[in-house]
């Protein structure tokens, strides 16, 4: 089946060996363009997990939401971008001064030649039971007024996120095929929903890895998308 949606597709790399994320990653290329590296892979495996990822074809989405004192995020977010990372998430709620220190660490950690890291700002988490219009205003504007690519939230905030800001980019976590269990996350919705929704990247994790054939789940996701 052809995948047009492969550049848009994230996979969840929530793992804790590098033979295993690397494995994955490798058998589920042809399917997610993009992986993403979170806080229990890279604190298990380290930062060197990147360039491995990124030399089998893959763009690599860094997902630590960076949320502390704004000279710590420029540091961290100049390091990670010096690692080549083609994505990377900041917390909104930690104000303007500190997502705008995020910005600047990118553009200072730039490798020359490459292209430039999307800073995406984290919203509200997937886990949270809802998200209210104020908070999202609050978010969406630091988001506006620091200029960076991106946002994530939840594909139930899409319709809100596209009309308050239509040129910020949308990558919607919380994705689950029909059947697969909710877990930690709160507000979900299927590969097709999120699409039609607005959603610019859909991240699906556990649908997939914790599948006993992850071949067979990502043709699912396919016709998720094909016939949703």
């Amino acid at each position: 089946m052809e995948n047009i949606w492969r550049d848009s597709l994230v996979l969840a790399l929530d793992l804790d060996e590098k033979r295993d994320a690397l494995s994955i990653a490798s058998s589920l290329n042809p399917f997610f363009g993009i992986v993403k590296v979170g806080l229990q892979l890279f604190s298990n495996v380290g930062p060197e997990i990147i360039s491995e990822l990124k030399s089998i074809n893959l763009k690599v989405f860094i997902d630590l939401k960076l949320f502390d004192i704004p000279n710590t995020v420029y540091s961290a977010t100049k390091a990670l971008a010096k690692l080549g990372v083609d994505f990377i998430t900041v917390h909104l709620s930690g104000g303007e001064e500190m997502v705008l220190a995020c910005k600047e660490g990118v553009r200072d950690g730039l490798i020359v030649g490459s292209a430039p890291t999307t800073v995406l700002g984290v919203t509200v988490l997937t886990s949270e039971p809802q998200a209210t219009e104020a908070t999202m205003t609050e978010r969406l504007s630091i988001a506006k007024n620091t200029n960076i690519e991106g946002v994530v939230c939840a594909s139930s905030d899409l319709k809100f996120v596209n009309n308050f800001a239509p040129n910020l980019l949308t990558l919607v976590p919380g994705i689950r095929l029909k059947g697969n269990e909710n877990n930690d996350q709160k507000r979900v919705a299927t590969p097709s929903e999120a699409f039609k929704s607005g959603a610019d990247f859909i991240v699906l994790g556990r649908s997939i890895t914790n599948s006993p054939n992850m071949i067979d789940a990502a043709k699912r996701v396919l016709e998720n998308l094909k016939n949703g």
